[in-house]
């Protein structure tokens, strides 16, 4: 054989050897490491994940468990169940009626729980028939608490699920390694005679419930019609208290004007009052004024006149008193005598040496 040759067999030998003492963990998978010899023999305490580790027989051996979420079906359709499913439990209310439950559990392993969950069960899907042997009795036990008729009731039927998760999940964890995902009633089915019952009174609780509403919808209507006459009446008194105010508003502008009107006349009557009054007072000093500068003018004139006013007077009678209008007695005077006819009339004659009048005679 050839150098080369005996080269190239070494290299695949010492390939082989390295791969057989490798052991690969999927993504999806758990590792489980046992040591098959020596003190530490046994399943190694710990969950090994994704990767290559060594694996070197018959010192040591790897095993895997799934990582993804599991299931377990309680279906009494065989076209829907696998080899680590089971039938639809049939379980017995309080008032001891049958009930067929079906069910879907799901669960997974939980964080680092591989090693005790391959300890407890064993190698592949072991550990899905002990959840599902420990889920079954339970959903039986949750409907064992409850009346046959509040099965069909949401409320109390929520409320036992609940319980039943709550229970289960503390079971699966505790006693197996396995963390419950979700459970879920798909479908309960009971017997024909109750079913019966059940559907009458189903019928019955609808009608019941249809009524409720429909005197709820009449309380309603009743409410509404009661606002939207509230509601009329207070628009309506709002109009009322609207015109009310404007119109009292209105009444006391209006008073108010008269007011100031009045009390505008009142103030033009006492200015027009005080005018006049004004006025007739200076009316009358005007002619207190005009007779003091009269008299005084015929004071002055008198004064300036002396005796010739008495001429003058009688000048001024001669002069406007037509002589047809005059009645004299004839006797006495001489009416070819003009000194003598003035003199008659009330004139004063002087002397030209200037001494008094003659005296007439009479």
């Amino acid at each position: 054989m050839s150098r080369p040759r005996r080269f190239a067999l070494a290299l695949l030998a010492i390939g082989v050897a390295a791969t057989s003492a490798c052991r690969r963990v999927p993504p999806d998978s758990i590792g489980i490491r046992t040591i098959n010899v020596g003190s530490e023999k046994g399943i190694v305490q710990k969950d090994f994940d994704a990767g290559l580790y060594r694996s070197i027989w018959p010192f040591e051996s790897w095993d895997t468990l799934p990582r993804s979420v599991q299931r377990v079906l309680f279906s009494n359709r065989a076209d829907q169940r696998t080899v680590d499913d089971a039938p639809a439990i049939v379980a017995r209310t309080m008032d001891g009626d049958a009930v067929t439950v079906e069910a879907v559990v799901l669960f997974k392993i939980a964080e680092g729980k591989g090693h005790f969950v391959y300890r407890d069960s064993g190698t592949g899907d072991e550990f899905k028939r002990r959840a599902r042997e420990l889920a079954g009795p339970q959903i039986a036990s949750a409907f064992a608490t409850m009346k046959t008729e509040a099965t069909y009731k949401d409320e109390p039927r929520r409320k036992a699920l609940d319980d039943l998760t709550s229970t289960l999940k503390k079971m699966l964890l505790n006693q197996k390694g396995i963390e419950l995902v979700d459970v879920a009633i798909t479908n309960l089915t009971y017997e024909p005679k109750y079913e019966e019952q059940l559907e009458k009174q189903k019928v019955n609780e609808q009608k019941r419930q249809l009524e409720i509403s429909l005197q709820e919808r009449a309380k309603q209507q009743g409410l509404k019609d009661k606002i939207v006459q509230e509601t009329d009446n207070l628009v309506k008194q709002i109009q009322i208290d609207k015109t009310n105010r404007v119109t009292e508003i209105n009444a006391k502008n209006k008073r108010e004007v008269q007011a100031i009107d009045a009390e505008a006349l009142r103030t033009a009557d006492g200015f027009r009052a005080e005018a006049v009054q004004y006025r007739a007072e200076k009316e009358a000093d005007g002619t207190r004024a005009i007779k003091e500068a009269e008299a005084y003018a015929v004071d002055l004139q008198q004064k300036a006149l002396g005796d010739a006013a008495s001429n003058y007077v009688a000048y001024q009678t001669a002069l406007f008193y037509p002589v047809r209008a005059v009645q004299m007695s004839s006797f006495g005077v001489d009416w070819l005598n003009p000194m003598a006819l003035a003199q008659h009339v009330g004139a004063i004659l002087q002397a030209s040496s200037g001494g008094a009048a003659p005296k007439s005679s009479k």
